[in-house]
């Protein structure tokens, strides 16, 4: 039995396979990409296909194509695009190495997230062919591994969970972990913080990402510059890597971006960062070899996509001088960046005002020059230049993500009933989270099914608020609960329609 089909790999939205960002920084580097709302997509290794359902249920005039060799996976992906009628998506139990496509058409993306380092070097170089012959002209290939020099350190926690699982065939992969901490503990060594402090990370993924991650028989990091060659000998190409920051030299301080920007060959000085922060992980985006690239992006092509983005700040920005801010996500407070320009300021309110909706640089310049105009100097408004440059940053940071155009999600009248989709009904009962539109996986923690239940038929915040204290009651066999438990619940409740609202997930009946 294959190893995948015995233990399946949870399947979700990958972001950075998320369309539009894929096409948006193709377009930046100069590749005139196909428009991710009308093309042809194939993704090697769909597992049940949580990468590709929901993108062909938010974009439902493109086609998509997922194979995978565990024939349970695949069923399990053709009951969920049954039960939500995609006509847009189809499931293959193919072997990556014999597939061939029903037509002649090509695809305009092609997708391997999580599979090319856990398969033998022929199926390898078979990926690379499939994606030389599949790809159209102007398409793109996502191609996610692992890497050295980062996953040499890996490979102590791969042996020592390998012969953990020869001694004790049976025992639990988390017990597996467990036993390590405790190994490394006692060890008392230079490395033993550092083991133990990797062992904690790894303890939150979930068991089928850890058995399949340190115990498959396959698994190959590769460097950087290697897998460059590999692919040029198929003909692509390197554009870029899909999370920008670890392709930007400048992110890395002054000492380390003086070394690197002396390396005149960008493979040569990306191989270099590489060992500059140990990287283990790379998204590597791909093309035909004979696509004009453009090295590198700058300021001047930001006017060719969109922006989207969520960020937040504990101070106010003042639109009528220079100051800066720090401004952080939802998922890191901690982790900040700052900005100082007033249409600067005013492009992140705004951007936060339309999320998850996008707008292009058109829009989003036109919109803050206004905002400026309106609330703050207007002399800020002859030192565009500055914008351009802080905008970069944010882009190249990934504090701000692409697009190709401007999106827009109808904002909720909250007078009326709130439902949500079959799709994120679907995922919400069977997995615990909802794709957003702009393919993130938002977890739901311990939320109870119940209200998705309701959710989907249409129901009201005060309804949700009701329900939840309702279930405390049951929780604790009470007929009364206690005003101040009654106000917490009633302010979860709130919560949880407010994170559903912001990642588009609501939407009225």
């Amino acid at each position: 039995m294959n190893s995948y089909d015995k233990t399946p790999y949870k399947s979700i939205p990958i972001l950075y396979t998320y369309l539009p960002s894929l096409a948006a920084t193709g377009r930046l580097h100069g590749i005139d990409t196909e428009d991710p709302d009308q093309c042809r997509v194939l993704e090697l290794g769909c597992a049940e296909g949580g990468n590709i359902i929901p993108q062909a249920w938010y974009f439902p005039s493109t086609t998509f194509v997922g194979i995978d060799l565990s024939q349970r996976q695949i069923k399990m992906g053709q009951n969920i695009i049954e039960k939500l009628e995609l006509p847009n998506i189809q499931l293959l139990q193919a072997d990556i190495s014999s597939f061939k496509h029903q037509t002649d058409d090509k695809f305009h993306y092609i997708l391997l997230h999580g599979v090319f380092s856990w398969v033998s070097a022929e199926t390898q170089e078979s990926i690379f062919r499939q994606c030389q012959s599949l790809l159209a002209d102007n398409g793109l290939v996502y191609i996610s591994y692992n890497t050295y020099p980062g996953w040499h350190s890996q490979m102590v926690f791969r042996d020592a969970l390998k012969l953990d699982a020869s001694l004790y065939p049976q025992k639990p992969i988390k017990e597996r972990l467990k036993n390590l901490q405790a190994f490394f503990s006692a060890a008392d060594n230079e490395f033993s913080n550092y083991h133990q402090r990797r062992l904690h990370e790894l303890g939150k993924h979930s068991d089928s990402y850890l058995l399949h991650e340190f115990l498959e028989e396959n698994n190959h990091p590769i460097y950087f510059k290697d897998f460059i060659s590999r692919a040029q000998q198929h003909s692509l190409q390197y554009i870029s890597d899909a999370y920008l920051p670890i392709d930007e030299p400048s992110l890395l301080g002054e000492k380390r971006h003086s070394f690197l920007k002396n390396i005149p060959k960008k493979i040569d000085r990306l191989q270099a960062m590489d060992f500059m922060i140990h990287q283990r992980f790379r998204r590597s985006i791909l093309t035909h070899s004979g696509n004009k690239v453009r090295e590198k992006f700058t300021s001047e092509h930001l006017p060719e996509v969109a922006f989207r983005t969520y960020l937040q700040s504990k101070q106010i920005a003042s639109y009528n001088k220079i100051q800066e801010v720090k401004y952080h996500d939802l998922s890191n407070t901690k982790l900040q960046i700052s900005v100082s320009h007033p249409i600067t300021h005013a492009a992140i309110s705004i951007l936060k005002s339309h999320y998850p909706g996008s707008l292009s640089f058109n829009d989003l310049l036109q919109k803050s020059c206004q905002k400026v105009a309106d609330e703050g100097d207007l002399k800020y408004l002859e030192s565009i230049e500055h914008f351009y440059s802080e905008l970069y940053l944010l882009v190249v940071d990934d504090w701000v993500a692409l697009d190709t155009r401007s999106r827009q999600y109808a904002k909720l009248d909250s007078s009326k009933p709130l439902q949500i989709s079959t799709l994120n009904y679907y995922y919400a009962i069977q997995q615990g989270f909802m794709p957003s539109p702009c393919h993130k996986a938002i977890d739901l923690g311990k939320t109870s099914k119940i209200f998705f239940s309701q959710l989907l038929h249409g129901t009201s915040g005060e309804a949700l608020q009701a329900m939840y204290i309702n279930e405390y009651k049951k929780k604790n066999k009470s007929t009364s609960i206690n005003p101040f438990y009654a106000n917490t619940y009633k302010k979860q409740a709130k919560n949880f329609i407010k994170t559903l609202e912001r990642n588009g997930l609501l939407e009225n009946k």
